[in-house]
């Protein structure tokens, strides 16, 4: 059994990338939303996003550059960014080097490899389709 970390933080995620994976997921089965109603969701979101403000010795400051984490919608944005990570590596890596078991709690990864050389090409795979999230194993 193996425990990815990640060791990057999620302030670095790229913040309107994160938004766009939200609304194809939530849009791509459902035809109640017509385009406008899309636009203004997405400005929104945006809006909560990027206005965030949260106090840091005595005043209040923005993320300029990612997801504030006091922000509310800061928890989905980092499980979004997770799950596709995970799906990006298990896409890229052949079926032989996959885990047999994979599960996810908030920023860790649990593994179960049966092979040595299947984990180390899921390792490599996994942070290299990664963007700005890192993943390490623990030391030992």
């Amino acid at each position: 059994m193996t425990s990815f970390h990640v060791t990057s933080h999620f302030t670095d995620i790229p913040v309107d990338f994160i938004i766009d994976l939200i609304f194809v997921s939530v849009f791509r089965s459902n035809d109640e939303f017509n385009d406008p109603n899309r636009r203004r969701m997405k400005k929104l979101r945006e809006w909560v996003v990027k206005t965030t403000a949260f106090p840091l010795n005595g005043r209040f400051c923005r993320e300029v550059d990612g997801v504030a984490m006091c922000s509310s919608i800061a928890p989905l944005m980092a499980d979004v960014c997770m799950n596709y990570v995970i799906d990006r590596a298990l896409a890229v890596t052949p079926p032989g080097c996959r885990p047999d078991l994979l599960c996810r709690c908030v920023d860790h990864l649990f593994s179960l490899f049966s092979k040595q050389l299947p984990f180390k090409r899921f390792f490599t795979n996994i942070n290299s389709t990664a963007f700005k999230v890192i993943l390490s194993l623990p030391r030992r």
